[in-house]
C-alpha cells in the first residue's frame, strides 16, 4: 500500500530557502524527489525513529528530511528539512 506525501509550510520554507541559498538545485531536487517516492512507499522502514517510532529522520544526499507517520491515514507529513555538507 501507498503513503500519501505532503509537506508542512515550515519545510516548504526550509527547502526554498536551500534552493535560494546557492545550493545546486538539481540535486537538491532529485534528493526531494527520491525521498518523497521511498517515503511513499514504506516510511517507517526509512531512516530511524525520533521521540516515537512515528517520527523519524531519513537522509537523502544532500538532505536530511524530518516526517511524522500516521499509520492509520496512510499518511507522511515532511516537517523538516535540511541541507547537508560534506566534511572538509
Amino acid at each position: 500500500m501507498r503513503y500519501g506525501v505532503s509537506w508542512r509550510r515550515p519545510a516548504i520554507d526550509q527547502l526554498n530557502a536551500i534552493l535560494g541559498g546557492g545550493a545546486t538545485g538539481d540535486a537538491v531536487m532529485r534528493a526531494v524527489w527520491a525521498a518523497e517516492a521511498l517515503l511513499g512507499h514504506d516510511p517507517l522502514n526509512l531512516g530511524e525513529s525520533r521521540r516515537t517510532q512515528h517520527d523519524r529522520v531519513m537522509v537523502e544526499w544532500p538532505l536530511a528530511v524530518s516526517y511524522q507517520v500516521d499509520e492509520q491515514a496512510r499518511t507522511v507529513s515532511v516537517i523538516r528539512v535540511v541541507r547537508l555538507h560534506r566534511g572538509r
